[in-house]
């Protein structure tokens, strides 16, 4: 199973519309709308599914995959692996939740009644951790509002292969489907936490994200993989949710770039690439590029200077991460907006 990874941030020319949300006290529940324009534009959900367990491991085993034992949890044998092909396409995730590696997600593999197996060595020291299900095409789009065989979902993988996914509003099989083809679900498609995408729209509307099962607001640090080589679409997991009516200042929100933790993204200094891409004259196109300069206390930098400190991203928009080409997966801790 590979975690897809998306490209860049929107600028603060494409500023998130959101209309409407619902909030709660634990925990908070919600979805906002914005405002699509026509052509291309670069956005993440920043929503994610509510958890299905939560505890302290009893043991962790890393090796090439980790095996988590959680004494008396009595689970339905792979009630975490549902996917119908999860050799490819995980269903559910594991959220580390203490220790130095809080934030850190990993695919489950299968579980038993009383064990978790998840990709990758995740040590053998216990941990807290919780259990997710994934978003994914289906859970993000088919309500969002997408002209039907017309507007498109662009992802990045891991290798930096894009790849093209269209709503099919067919009587009685509404599902995500390959654009090239037409046909095949592939509704259950993984959009990773943090993970961006690339929205080419026939036509300006307003669309929506959140909602139903992907309505829940995060509330805790993420680290978000960054692949070497290729293009990373990275989203701010900060939706604006709040009671209606929303404020003017509240639809409005943004962070600036030297604000999001990217300076203790494990970036190379003056070398991996953070760029925003937005509207220029009409078409969507590379607004800034910016580094990480590691001289102390450390800043992001347009190269000569820190200004790139202060470009703005607004909630809802993605931006784009191209670290060098040197093998080493970058982490990217992105911090908690909503404590």
């Amino acid at each position: 199973m590979k975690r897809i990874a998306l490209p860049l941030l929107l600028a603060s020319t494409m500023l998130v519309q959101v209309a409407s949300a619902q909030s709660s006290t634990t925990p908070v529940i919600g979805y906002y709308k914005f405002d699509a324009p026509a052509g291309k534009s670069m956005w993440n959900c920043a929503f994610q599914t509510k958890k299905d367990f939560q505890g302290l491991a009893t043991t962790v085993a890393g090796g090439a995959t980790t095996l988590i034992s959680q004494s008396g949890a009595a689970w339905t044998v792979n009630q975490f692996q549902t996917s119908a092909t999860p050799a490819t396409n995980s269903s559910h995730f594991i959220e580390i939740l203490s220790g130095p590696d809080t934030g850190k997600t990993a695919d489950i593999i299968s579980n038993a009644a009383a064990a978790i197996t998840v990709e990758g060595n995740l040590g053998s020291t216990a941990f807290t951790y919780a259990v997710r299900k994934h978003t994914t095409l289906g859970s993000i789009f088919l309500t969002a509002g997408l002209a039907p065989f017309e507007d498109e979902v662009l992802l990045f993988d891991d290798l930096g292969v894009a790849r093209r996914y269209q709503f099919d509003d067919t009587v009685g099989a509404e599902q995500m489907v390959d654009a090239e083809t037409g046909s095949i679900n592939n509704s259950d498609v993984v959009v990773y936490p943090g993970q961006g995408f690339v929205l080419t729209i026939g036509g300006a509307k307003t669309l929506t994200f959140g909602g139903g099962e992907v309505s829940y607001v995060r509330n805790a640090p993420i680290k978000i993989p960054l692949y070497p080589g290729v293009t990373n679409i990275v989203g701010l997991y900060d939706p604006v949710v709040a009671s209606a009516p929303l404020s003017a200042a509240a639809a409005g929100e943004k962070h600036t770039i030297g604000s999001v933790g990217l300076t203790t993204a494990e970036l190379a200094p003056f070398e991996d690439e953070i760029q925003l891409f937005g509207l220029s004259g009409g078409s969507f196109t590379r607004l800034s590029v910016s580094y990480f300069d590691d001289t102390p206390p450390g800043a992001i930098s347009d190269g000569s200077n820190d200004v790139g400190a202060t470009l703005e991203i607004p909630n809802g928009t993605a931006f784009l991460v191209k670290p060098t080409n040197n093998n080493i997966i970058r982490n990217y801790s992105q911090p908690a907006f909503h404590p």
